[in-house]
């Protein structure tokens, strides 16, 4: 059991971090001592804090815990110190415009701060293909959120968004995501926009095999190439799993070759594959709250620094 590797450990004043997604389930065994009910909410107008769909839910597991799969294999046990918020920013069940998103991660961002939030997570990108790295009405927004009057007192982690695996071109893949501009609001210049690499390399489906190579860029990820200088983006990468090809079946997203995370469905199908660069920005949002607890008089500038300076090239990408 996964909960046999974990001990909790929040003590009197956790780092918590704040998700702004589709809600979550925060009756899974394995989210439930970082998630109350006190700290969910809703900023979509007439819908309530509930979970809809896996995707919140598979972005906390990986928030608290990292990729589950590490601990099929006997790892060293791992103590938990930081906790979680949860405050929904869209619904299936009332489309906002998303003219109206900057306003709404605006509120999000000052519930979250009303529960003691200051680190950020989000994984939601306009799907929109024309994005040249101009600000929009919601990345600007999100800047001057973050720059809170010279205080900047919290730290966001965006995902630059997906690439559909249907659409590259799995001998030239790369070229394919020079093509594949990050969306919308990752352009904000005080977040820290997250791409994602894989690790990721042995695909166990027969007559399936995997497009990047080991450390390579992830086939799901987008790139700032079309920005033409404009603004660098993304900040840093993480795993965000890889992609298979199949000679007459074309490319797909490969299980096998994701992290596994928390599932919503319990207790039916508790895990769940979770992958793209939203799993990268849940690992990246981890990754600044270890950071943050092991040093907690670091201002979130200092965290925001060590993330992103510390960061290495690997080595397919060096070959780029």
């Amino acid at each position: 059991l996964i909960t046999d590797y974990v001990s909790v450990n929040l003590g009197e004043d956790p780092v918590i971090v704040g998700l702004l997604d589709k809600g979550v389930n925060n009756e899974h065994a394995l989210l439930k001592p970082f998630l109350p009910d006190s700290r969910r909410a809703s900023v979509v107008d007439g819908v309530g804090v509930g979970h809809e769909g896996s995707h919140g839910t598979g972005m906390a597991g990986l928030i608290e815990y990292g990729d589950l799969s590490h601990y099929q294999t006997g790892r060293a046990p791992l103590e938990i110190n930081h906790a979680l918020a949860s405050i929904k920013l869209v619904s299936d069940v009332y489309d906002n415009k998303p003219s109206l998103y900057g306003l709404l991660t605006k509120k999000a961002i000052n519930i979250s701060d009303s529960m003691g939030v200051k680190i950020i997570c989000m994984a939601v990108t306009e799907n929109e293909e024309i994005n040249n790295g101009t600000p929009t009405s919601w990345s600007a927004t999100i800047d001057n959120a973050l720059y809170n009057c010279g205080a900047c007192d919290h730290l966001m982690l965006i995902s630059a968004g997906n690439t559909d695996v249907n659409t590259i071109d799995e001998q030239n893949y790369i070229d394919s995501l020079a093509l594949s501009s990050i969306q919308s609001p990752a352009q904000a210049l005080n977040a820290i926009a997250v791409g994602a690499y894989t690790e990721f390399s042995i695909c166990k489906r027969k007559g399936w095999t995997a497009i990047a190579p080991p450390q390579g860029m992830s086939p799901m990820t987008r790139t700032s190439v079309l920005w033409k200088g404009k603004n660098s983006k993304p900040d840093i990468v993480m795993e965000g799993g890889n992609a298979a090809h199949h000679k007459i079946l074309g490319n797909a997203d490969s299980a096998d070759m994701s992290p596994i995370s928390s599932n919503h469905e319990i207790p039916q199908r508790p895990l769940q594959p979770f992958n793209m660069t939203s799993a990268a920005t849940a690992l990246a949002a981890r990754l600044a709250a270890r950071v943050k607890t092991a040093n907690p008089n670091l201002s979130m500038l200092s965290v925001r620094a060590l993330i992103v300076h510390s960061a290495t090239w690997t080595e397919p990408m060096k070959n780029l």
